[in-house]
């Protein structure tokens, strides 16, 4: 059965990856160069070129992926409330040099457009 639910798929994904990544920054797990540059390089290693079904089922299966849930999901945050960090948010996390922010935007636009065309074979 599919159906429409608030946030739709990618943003509920997304949510709760923001949910657990602003305690890992409040509690001092890590700051936050440190969570970016983990979900870069763990994320985006696989997310442009398969979803998480796939992942799992190439790295391990579902057999695999629970009995490591298992230990995992109890110390997840599941909050219903808004992380403090989210609460009463800064403008932005990083200090931004004059530019900066464009630099960014362009970067992705750039990374967008190239996974685009290449999976898509259209220019």
């Amino acid at each position: 059965m599919q159906r429409d639910v608030p946030g739709f798929i990618v943003n509920r994904l997304g949510c709760a990856m923001y949910r657990e990544a602003a305690p890992l920054l409040e509690t001092g797990v890590a700051d936050l160069e440190t969570i970016d540059r983990s979900i870069r390089q763990a994320c985006g290693l696989w997310a442009s070129i398969c979803g998480p079904f796939r992942w799992i089922d190439i790295t391990g299966g579902p057999g695999l992926y629970a009995r490591a849930m298992r230990g995992v999901l109890p110390t997840l945050n599941n909050s219903p409330s808004l992380p403090p960090t989210l609460e009463d948010p800064p403008t932005s996390f990083y200090d931004y040099a004059p530019g900066e922010m464009e630099r960014w935007h362009q970067q992705l636009h750039e990374h967008a457009w190239s996974l685009f065309t290449r999976t898509t074979g259209k220019p």
